[in-house]
């Protein structure tokens, strides 16, 4: 029989705990086994706490200030938190912690942490979490089948370093009954694979012949398009739709949407969601894609007309609705940062873009459905037309455009860099590139099924005589001469 295991995560900031909360009220979950710990420092805001009786007098004083918080959080109301402020003060967890010794210290932590099971060195992990600035949720489990859901909701709600510790099955916490480490980087994947199908662990192109992981280039695993069409999209608490194509701009090349159609429940409408919301990596085995949002979320989220083009005015109302920043403000990718992921439980502060700049037809989107097919140009004559486009999943920036060169090598593709494009004509659907015919039908060919490892990638940036980008090419803003006369509805 399973007793008294407590599945823990740490978390950036308290609005996906909400969100992880509600989903785990709705799972049953009651609030008395969910604890929170966060570090709070002694020149932050502070938090807005009430007294609660869950956490015991002894647990709430032994710092000298302590406060419970919840009653003013919204979606955590009722969940014990304990404030125990001291040099660099923590707000320690409620119920599930505060009966194993949660103090005022340091020390009681890391003694708290131990007292449910958890090995030394683990809660020293946990405890350094917290003096970065994390929250730590525990949620205790009385079912092999809650550790499962509690484990699930954690990862999906974007918690990081998740454990299971305490009495039970070895199954459910290792071995060891320790912290389980977090998998390592998977392979480079074409995009395409992605494609109409649900993202989960890998097959064996994912992980190489000999089933073992691949390493991962130093920005992300490179994924064609084409590979996520047709993968569902599922929500917190169910599923969204399936993925039908992406969205992105024309001055970084990088993907800002995934073009989802929604299931019956929402009448077959096409929704967008940004990467931002995505928790981890697709599943390939259930060709889905999991992201921190709840179903109602994406219904009330603003409609966006995908037959006609979406503008800045339109980006700007979806961005708002979902708390997100907008990435044309700020010097990097996505506004200030160079990672959506490095976006997720932040609590960000919109800057106002001028309502008089947001002009309703100024619209710098391109989905992939419209350009691939396009023709693409060589000065000496024609290199074939768009087959897909290959992005980078960490910054979701476009680094490849694969071209069909079926009109004069049958079969046969190759990867061309956005950087290596001299001219667009959105009014003709052409691209022209920089290199000559036969230095194109010289270079290393693609296949969707090989591994883009860096290997190739350096292959392919000595054969045309570039910078990598990995090396400092540009720093993210590429814009080729284009013709803009003509916008596809």
């Amino acid at each position: 029989m399973l007793a008294n295991i407590i599945v823990h995560g740490v978390y950036k900031d308290l609005s996906n705990v909400e969100i992880l909360v509600r989903a785990l009220k709705l799972e049953g979950v009651e609030n008395a086994d969910i604890s929170v710990v966060v570090a709070e420092h002694k020149d932050s805001t502070p938090v807005p706490h009430e007294q609660n009786p869950l956490v015991k007098d002894s647990a709430v004083n032994a710092g000298g200030s302590g406060a419970v918080v919840g009653g003013a959080l919204g979606g955590l109301a009722g969940i014990s938190m304990l404030a125990i402020p001291f040099l660099g003060p923590f707000m320690a967890a409620g119920s599930v912690l505060a009966g194993a010794g949660v103090g005022g210290t340091v020390g009681t932590i890391v003694g708290a942490l131990k007292g449910i099971g958890m090995p030394e060195d683990d809660a020293k992990h946990y405890e350094g979490r917290l003096t970065e600035g994390g929250l730590l949720v525990s949620v205790r489990c009385d079912s092999l089948e809650r550790v499962k859901c509690a484990k699930e909701l954690l990862s999906k709600t974007g918690a990081t370093d998740i454990s299971a510790v305490g009495e039970g099955d070895a199954d459910a916490l290792g071995g060891d009954g320790a912290r389980q480490p977090d998998a390592p980087e998977r392979a480079l994947r074409n995009l395409n694979d992605l494609h109409g199908s649900p993202v989960g662990d890998g097959d064996a192109d994912v992980l190489g012949t000999d089933r073992t992981r691949q390493p991962a280039a130093p920005e992300g695993a490179l994924v064609n398009t084409n590979d996520l069409d047709g993968f569902s999209v599922r929500a917190i608490d169910g599923e969204i739709g399936t993925v039908k194509h992406f969205y992105f701009d024309e001055d970084a090349w990088a993907i800002r949407y995934l073009a989802v159609v929604a299931g019956e429940w929402l009448d077959g409408r096409i929704v967008l969601i940004s990467p931002i919301s995505i928790v981890g990596q697709p599943d390939w085995q259930a060709k889905r894609i999991d992201v921190s949002l709840t179903k109602m979320q994406v219904e009330n989220s603003p409609f966006i007309d995908t037959l006609r083009p979406i503008s800045r005015r339109l980006e700007s109302a979806y961005l708002s609705y979902y708390g997100y920043p907008y990435y044309w403000n700020g010097s990097d990718l996505w506004g200030d940062v160079r990672y959506p992921a490095d976006l997720v439980g932040r609590a960000v502060s919109v800057v106002e873009t001028p309502r008089a700049t947001l002009n309703p037809a100024d619209s710098r989107l391109r989905s992939t459905e419209e350009v691939l097919g396009y023709g693409v140009e060589a000065p000496d004559g024609e290199v074939g037309h768009v087959d897909g486009f290959v992005f980078d999943d960490k910054t979701w920036v476009i680094r490849y455009i694969a071209v069909a060169t079926k009109s004069w090598w049958p079969g046969k593709k190759v990867l061309v860099s956005p950087a290596w494009i001299d001219r667009l004509s959105w009014a003709d659907d052409t691209m022209d590139v920089e290199f000559s015919l036969e230095t194109i039908k010289s270079g290393p060919e693609y296949t969707e099924s090989a591994l883009l490892n860096r290997e190739y990638e350096n292959r392919l940036y000595s054969h045309y005589g570039r910078r990598p980008y990995w090396l400092g090419e540009s720093k993210h803003r590429h814009r080729p001469s284009a013709s803009l006369s003509t916008v596809h509805l």
